[in-house]
């Protein structure tokens, strides 16, 4: 009977070991995206022209527009948001991102949902200079 709370007790460290490490590794990308560039005043909105490409890291998507700018975003109420997931959204009559709407988050090698993220503020971040 004790090996079982032993156990327990050590997939829990394994976790959270794994857990800092993604964490210490999306900081990471976070800062070499931003490095050089400053953040600008927030946007509601973000329009499909405003951005070429995306990547997630920890609960924060950041967009680029290219070399100079970067827009970032800190997904709300998301915990479950991990670099290798899918964000679907469903965008209905607008080529536009705005902060309240809800991206479904997809497990990319299930292909099942995992949960929801609400967009917050857009943030543009544009190289110093």
């Amino acid at each position: 009977m004790r090996m079982i709370p032993a156990l327990a007790l050590m997939l829990l460290a394994t976790t959270a070991t794994a857990r800092d490490e993604r964490g210490t590794r999306d900081a990471a990308a976070i800062a070499k995206m931003l490095d050089g560039k400053v953040a600008g005043e927030p946007r509601s909105c973000l329009g499909a022209p405003d951005s070429n490409s995306s990547s997630v890291h920890n609960g924060t998507v950041l967009f680029r527009a290219n070399s100079k700018l970067v827009w970032k975003n800190d997904m709300e109420g998301c915990t479950v948001l991990r670099e290798d997931d899918i964000l679907q959204t469903n965008l209905y009559g607008t080529a536009r991102l705005c902060r309240g709407d809800i991206a479904q988050v997809i497990d990319r090698g299930g292909r099942y949902t995992k949960g929801a993220c609400t967009f917050g503020d857009f943030v543009p971040y544009r190289k110093a200079g």
